[in-house]
């Protein structure tokens, strides 16, 4: 008898034991219905039966590390847990020798070998070998999380991850958003599971599904090269039949027993820059806190304002403009979550400078509301977004975080987060209050080692950081 170690939700439970000895399943959930557990505990099981003796997990960057960070210690059984052995795959350290010596360990670990990689990972020479060991070596669980990242049949990655998954002796691919842009997103994430699953319908290629499920129209460019789109859909419903035995589709708005508010961080690397500036600013910062230069509060938040600018890509310069990085990965989450979220959102950023990035990224579909506009500015961003016009609410927590019932959103994210917690509950009551009638989720980003998670736990427990910060807490997150 298998024994959670978080009891599951009804809609979970099922589909664990209904699913849990298949060789391939394709969960279609909903951001936030939480198919992550449902693919550990799937995991667990079978190691438990010897079934397997590794799990491999192909992510988003960044989203690789919330399996190990949050998912895995929360959710895999303590018994499977002490003989588990998990390792990050970090390109950026791939050339190290105690890189290659821990994807070594964790290829020859006598016990659950679990590797999670990003899917730019798979796109490097090391990350590939390491890889394909792996699969070649050991009996494993290959999940593709966020699979709409092989969507593409041509693109090399697709390619790469679909070759790959002959490998597995069982599959899973996890994505809310499996026809995120036509139902020819599909083919090639199904092919992924089982490489001649079309076949035995008769579609032998891409382009026999494009023609079965498309009305194709052909034209010619001013080079006299042909090509062809879709200017419609037909026969979806017997996609859905043949997809119906390998797949399941969970709605939030469909499953009764979810609380009311749900959290999850989404984890991103520092570039190179941002690491450099981040570490010289953490030295400079503890040899003041060892000479006891620094001792109140208010100078203590001044640092984490400024460790924070440098995670979210951008520096103060002499001027008083912002100086901003070549890459900023942070902006990178809040892509994922354009592209990932299925209702209207709710976007927190702490400054002007993170707002002016967001809006480039949301662009016609958003409305901003903070210091920066005008009370009649604000007024229309609010009636805008209640009235459905606009998808994205992009606000400051300390001009849109008070006094707005905004319940049309079921998702918000904290771009970043600033230290009071008054002002995060405030934030978060926006949508969550009187008049929203469904469960709602709550997605942190999070730069890896440094003091955003220390920062963000805190206010989820409630932790007043602004008003109660000390050098000593503040060098533990460090």
């Amino acid at each position: 008898m298998y024994e959670y170690k978080t009891k599951p939700f009804n809609h979970q439970h099922e589909e664990f034991m209904r699913t849990k000895e298949d060789r391939i399943r394709a969960l279609f959930w909903e951001m936030g219905t939480g198919k992550t557990k449902v693919v550990i505990d799937t995991g667990a099981y079978l190691f438990q039966q010897n079934h397997i003796n590794a799990i491999v997990v192909l992510a988003p960057n960044g989203v690789h590390f919330n399996w190990a960070t949050d998912e895995l210690p929360i959710h895999m059984p303590d018994a499977t847990a002490e003989r588990m052995h998990v390792h990050v795959y970090q390109s950026g350290k791939a050339n190290t020798q105690r890189h290659k010596d821990a994807v070594d360990r964790c290829i020859k670990h006598d016990g659950l070998a679990v590797m999670l990689m990003s899917y730019n990972a798979v796109m490097t020479d090391k990350g590939r070998r390491a890889l394909w060991a792996m699969l070649k070596k050991r009996e494993c669980l290959y999940v593709a999380d966020e699979s709409a990242y092989i969507k593409t049949p041509g693109a090399k990655r697709t390619k790469r991850v679909v070759a790959s998954g002959a490998y597995a002796p069982f599959k899973r691919i996890l994505t809310g958003t499996p026809v995120a842009n036509s139902p020819f997103d599909v083919y090639s994430q199904v092919r992924f599971l089982d490489p001649v699953f079309w076949r035995q319908h008769s579609i032998g290629s891409g382009q026999i599904f494009r023609h079965t499920f498309g009305e194709m129209v052909q034209f010619e460019d001013a080079n006299g090269r042909t090509h062809e789109f879709a200017k419609g859909y037909r026969n979806l419903d017997v996609l859905r039949t043949w997809l119906q035995p390998i797949s399941s589709r969970v709605l939030k708005e469909e499953v009764l027993d979810l609380p009311p508010k749900l959290f999850t961080k989404r984890y991103f690397e520092l570039s190179p820059a941002q690491r450099r500036a981040y570490d010289e600013l953490t030295r400079d910062y503890e040899t003041e806190l060892d000479n006891g230069e620094i001792t109140t509060a208010p100078l203590v938040i001044q640092r984490m304002v400024r460790f924070q600018q440098i995670t979210s890509g951008y520096l103060p310069s002499d001027d008083g403009a912002f100086t901003r990085f070549p890459t900023n990965p942070r902006l990178g989450l809040a892509e994922e979550f354009r592209d990932e979220c299925p209702t209207q959102a709710i976007v927190w950023a702490q400054r002007n400078e993170d707002i002016d990035q967001l809006l480039g990224v949301f662009g016609d579909a958003a409305v901003r509301h903070d210091g920066q506009c005008s009370d009649a500015e604000r007024e229309y961003a609010k009636k805008a977004f209640k009235a459905g016009e606009k998808k994205w609410f992009v606000a400051k927590p300390s001009s849109g975080g008070v006094g707005l019932t905004l319940t049309e959103a079921k998702n918000m994210m904290y771009y970043n987060t600033g230290y009071n917690l008054g002002e995060r509950q405030q934030s978060e009551d926006r949508f969550h209050r009187i008049g929203q009638e469904d469960a709602v989720t709550v997605r942190d980003c999070a730069a890896l080692n440094t003091i955003d998670e220390g920062i963000i736990d805190a206010l989820r427990n409630k932790f007043n950081i602004g008003a109660e910060v000390t050098g000593d807490q503040v060098r533990e997150w460090l």
